[in-house]
């Protein structure tokens, strides 16, 4: 994904549990599944953006991981907001860009 422009792209914190190895599920986990989540949907808000399909983003998951060295890291990568046929927002990355960086809160 070298042509997204990470440094301005919004950052979304995300839960990269909830999704599959190549994309995360920023719908609501129940009732209608549409829109965002309201974690998801705060964050827009608060960057003063409009959501659209195909719009560049940063998701990352706060102390997420440890690295090899133990130290706790978030993990980070490049993604593009996607809406399905469902109406339902995903983002989708390459699983092979995501980065662990240390935790800033170590």
């Amino acid at each position: 994904m070298g042509d997204v422009a990470v440094e301005q792209s919004l950052r979304l914190e995300v839960d990269f549990n909830y999704g599959s190895r190549e994309a995360v599920c920023l719908y609501p986990k129940s009732g209608h599944r549409r829109g965002f989540k309201p974690s998801i949907e705060v964050q827009f808000q608060a960057a003063g953006m409009k959501p659209h399909d195909g719009l560049a983003v940063v998701l990352f998951e706060p102390r997420c991981d440890l690295d090899d060295d133990g130290v706790v890291c978030d993990l980070e990568v490049a993604g593009i907001l996607r809406k399905t046929d469902e109406g339902r927002w995903i983002a989708t990355f390459h699983e092979g860009d995501r980065k662990w960086v240390p935790s800033v809160s170590n």
